[in-house]
C-alpha cells in the first residue's frame, strides 16, 4: 500500500505540475499571440504578467483545499484538485487568440491562469501529506523526495512536449496551432492521475485522527494560530527553493530564446537534460536525510546555490551551447540537496490534524512572494540594466535567507509524525 499510494500520488503531482508549468516554457510563443507588441520583450513581459497572476490565487487554494484536506481527507481533496487543473489547462489550449478575439483573448486566459493557480494551491501540501505519512519511519524522506520528483519530472515533461512541437513543427506552424498541443495533453493526462487517486485508501494517520475524534473545526485558523514560528521558518527555508526555481526553469528558458542566446528547441533542451539531472539526484538526497537528517541537507543546499548563483548566469551568458548545458547541470546539482528535502521536512513540523493545511501555506506563500513575479522581474530588470548576470545574484540572495532559516529550523527526522 505504501507504494501504491506513492505512485498514486506522485503521479497526479507530476500531472499537476506538467499543467501549471508549461505555459511557462511557452511564454516566448504565447506572449506575442494574447498580448501583440512591437518589442518581442513587452509581450514576454506581459505573458509573464500573467503568468504571476496565477500566484495571486494560490493562496486562496491552500486555504480552500487545505482546510478540506484535513477536515474530509487527502485524497478526495487531491482528486479535486487534478479534475481543476487539467480542466483550466485544456480550455487554455481551445483559446481564441487575440487576432480573433481581440482583448476578450486575455481576459479567458487570465482567467484560466487564476483557476490553475487556485488549483495548484491545494496539491503540494495534499500529495506531501499524504506521501509521508504513508512513509515508513525510518525512510520518510526518501519518500519524501518523489514528491519533489513527480514536481521536476512534470516540468521536463513539459519541457520535452514543448521542445518535440517546436523541433517537428515551424515558427509559423508553432505560432499558428501548435502551442496548443502541450495544453490540449493535459486532459488525458488528468483522466490518469484522477483514475490512480482515486484508487487509493486514505492515510492511517489521518484515519486515526478521525476515528479518535481528534480533528479540529477549522485546521487553516488553528494552525495560524498555533503554529507561526513553524510557518515563518518553513517559509524561509522555501526561498531557496521557490526563487531559483522559477529563474531557472522557468525565465531562463524564455529569456535564452528571445535574446536569442539559443533558439527555443534548445533553450528546452538545456531545461530537459538539467531537470533529468535533478530528478535523479533527489532520491538520492532523500535516503541520505534519513541518515544524517534534514537540516544537514537543508544547509548544504542552500550553501551551494549561495555558490553557483553568480557562476550559472555568467556560463549562459557566452552565448554557448556547452557553457549553458554547464550552468543547468550545476543548478541542478546545487539545488537538488535542499528541494529533497521539501515535502518532509514541511510535514514533519506540523501534526496530522493541520498538516495538510501547514504545508500548502507555507508552500504557496513562498511561491506567490518568491515566485510567481520572479519571471517578470527578472526580465524587467535585465532589460533596466542591461545586466544579465542579475539573476544570479537574486539566487545567491535566496540561498542566504534559506541558510539563515535551516539553521533555525529544528531537527525532526528521527521524531515519530505526531497527529495532534
Amino acid at each position: 500500500m505504501q507504494r501504491r499510494a506513492t505512485v498514486g500520488a506522485v503521479a497526479g503531482n507530476f500531472v499537476e505540475w506538467y499543467d501549471f508549468f508549461v505555459y511557462g516554457s511557452l511564454a516566448a510563443v504565447i506572449g506575442p499571440l494574447f498580448f501583440p507588441a512591437a518589442d518581442p520583450t513587452t509581450s514576454l513581459l506581459t505573458a509573464f504578467a500573467v503568468y504571476g497572476a496565477a500566484f495571486v490565487a494560490r493562496p486562496i487554494g491552500a486555504l480552500v483545499f487545505g482546510n478540506l484536506g484535513d477536515r474530509i481527507g487527502r485524497r478526495i481533496t487531491l482528486s479535486a484538485v487534478i479534475l481543476v487543473m487539467s480542466g483550466a489547462s485544456f480550455l487554455i489550449g481551445l483559446l481564441p487568440t487575440y487576432a480573433a478575439a481581440g482583448p476578450l483573448a486575455a481576459v479567458l486566459l487570465v482567467a484560466l491562469r487564476l483557476i490553475q493557480g487556485f488549483s495548484a494551491g491545494g496539491e503540494f501540501g495534499g500529495a506531501a501529506s499524504f506521501v509521508v505519512e504513508y512513509a515508513p519511519p525510518n525512510r520518510r524522506g526518501l519518500y519524501g523526495s518523489w514528491i519533489t520528483v513527480g514536481f521536476g519530472a512534470g516540468l521536463a515533461f513539459g519541457a520535452i512536449v514543448g521542445a518535440a512541437v517546436s523541433s517537428i513543427l515551424s515558427p509559423e506552424q508553432m505560432s499558428s496551432w501548435g502551442w496548443r498541443i502541450p495544453f490540449l495533453v493535459a486532459l488525458p493526462l488528468g483522466f490518469i492521475g484522477l483514475y490512480l487517486r482515486l484508487r487509493l485508501e486514505e492515510t492511517p494517520h489521518f484515519e486515526a485522527v478521525k476515528s479518535e475524534r481528534k480533528d479540529v473545526r477549522t485546521p487553516i485558523l488553528f494552525v495560524i494560530r498555533t503554529y507561526p514560528r513553524e510557518i515563518v521558518v518553513g517559509l524561509g527555508v522555501l526561498v531557496a527553493s521557490s526563487l531559483p526555481t522559477y529563474i531557472f526553469y522557468v525565465y531562463v528558458p524564455s529569456y535564452l530564446a528571445v535574446t536569442k542566446t539559443t533558439t527555443l528547441r534548445e533553450a528546452l533542451t538545456l531545461t530537459v537534460i538539467s531537470l533529468l539531472v535533478y530528478v535523479a539526484l533527489l532520491p538520492i538526497m532523500g535516503r541520505l536525510s534519513d541518515s544524517v537528517g534534514r537540516r544537514p541537507m537543508l544547509i548544504g543546499g542552500a550553501t551551494a546555490q549561495i555558490v553557483v548563483g553568480y557562476p550559472c548566469f555568467w556560463l549562459l551568458n557566452q552565448h554557448s551551447f556547452g557553457l549553458a548545458l554547464t550552468a543547468f547541470v550545476l543548478f541542478a546539482v546545487a539545488a537538488a540537496p535542499l528541494n529533497s528535502q521539501l515535502a518532509v521536512f514541511s510535514s514533519e513540523m506540523f501534526p496530522t490534524v493541520v498538516r495538510y493545511g501547514g504545508v500548502s501555506i507555507i508552500y504557496t506563500f513562498a511561491n506567490m512572494v518568491f515566485g510567481g513575479g520572479t519571471p517578470l522581474l527578472m526580465t524587467w530588470l535585465t532589460a533596466a540594466t542591461r545586466n544579465p548576470i542579475v539573476p544570479g545574484y537574486f539566487i545567491v540572495g535566496a540561498g542566504v535567507i534559506s541558510l539563515l532559516s535551516a539553521l533555525a529550523l529544528r531537527e525532526t527526522y528521527r521524531k515519530p509524525l505526531a497527529d495532534a
